[in-house]
């Protein structure tokens, strides 16, 4: 007959034997150790991914960025462009130049206030680039010549509206530009067309002499005279005529280019009977008189009283 096992510590026979009470605690003190270092581990990753990105923010916040125009006119002189930037009483850049890169407002903010400026038409589109460049898309008013009234000339755009220049008219002589004058509407604020018939008329005109006069025949002509618009000073002189370098003598050049109506010469019938005179005498003459170049047919000659 077999003897009975020993009882174990527990007071089971057989069975292995139970852990000290020493042990025990060494392996919760190391699971405690191991959870501490895990948790350490994870608390430190998270507070450097904080600190990245405060550093990165930051970095951002005091990277500089700069505004880069795109789609600029070959014609258009950079003091234009940098009136734009400096202006201060339509708008100030300055706040707006302060902001953050990656501020969601800039570029929205930053177009707005451009919108503002009379040497800008339209602001089409603002856009960031990566490497810090904020990214202008827009159009431009480009200046075609003074508008003169009351013995003050006010630069305007082919459409009328007037840019932020004016000048003293016995000084305008010096852009050699062919002038608007006789107007009697009101001027305009700057950046706000000027709102009259006369003044489309004349500066159509001026542009189409810009565009297709020899630049001899261009440099003997001063003005469109508007005065008599729709003849409300003569019936015989025509709406517009011209007033040239030579003291007294006009060129009676009638309706709005675009508007004879078969009742007068082309513009381009008038611009080679003028061309013709020019080429005859070397100059316009000067013997005080009006050219008329109304017909097709001739050129008429008549001395002003």
């Amino acid at each position: 007959m077999r003897s009975p096992s020993r009882p174990d510590a527990s007071g089971r026979a057989g069975g292995p034997p139970r852990e000290s009470r020493g042990a025990s605690d060494r392996h919760a003190v190391r699971r405690l150790a191991a959870a501490s270092l895990w948790f350490g581990t994870l608390a430190g990753i998270t507070f450097g991914l904080q600190r990245l990105e405060t550093r990165v923010e930051q970095t951002a916040a005091q990277q500089p960025w700069r505004m880069q125009w795109a789609d600029v006119p070959a014609d258009l002189p950079d003091w234009i462009l940098d009136e734009i930037a400096y202006e201060r009483h339509f708008y100030d850049l300055r706040p707006i130049f302060s902001r953050d890169l990656y501020d969601p407002r800039l570029c929205f903010e930053l177009g707005a206030a451009l919108s503002r400026s009379p040497w800008i038409s339209r602001v089409e589109r603002v856009s960031k680039r990566a490497d810090g460049t904020v990214v202008v898309h827009a159009g431009f008013r480009m200046y075609l010549t003074y508008v003169v009234r009351n013995g003050t000339g006010y630069l305007v755009d082919a459409q009328g509206v007037r840019l932020p220049r004016q000048e003293a008219e016995a000084a305008l002589g010096q852009y050699g530009m062919i002038l608007v004058e006789g107007v009697q509407a009101p001027v305009p604020a700057v950046g706000q067309p000027w709102a009259a018939p006369e003044v489309t008329a004349g500066l159509r005109l001026v542009e189409y002499l810009a565009k297709h006069a020899p630049r001899q025949l261009r440099a003997a002509l001063r003005a469109v005279d508007v005065a008599n618009y729709n003849n409300r000073l003569d019936r015989h002189s025509g709406w517009l005529r011209i007033r040239t370098l030579q003291p007294g003598t006009y060129i009676l050049w009638g309706h709005p280019v675009g508007e004879e109506y078969d009742t007068e010469s082309s513009p381009q019938r008038k611009l080679e009977l003028l061309w013709s005179i020019y080429r005859e005498h070397g100059q316009i003459p000067s013997d005080w008189m009006d050219i008329d170049v109304r017909d097709p047919q001739q050129i008429t000659y008549r001395l002003r009283r």
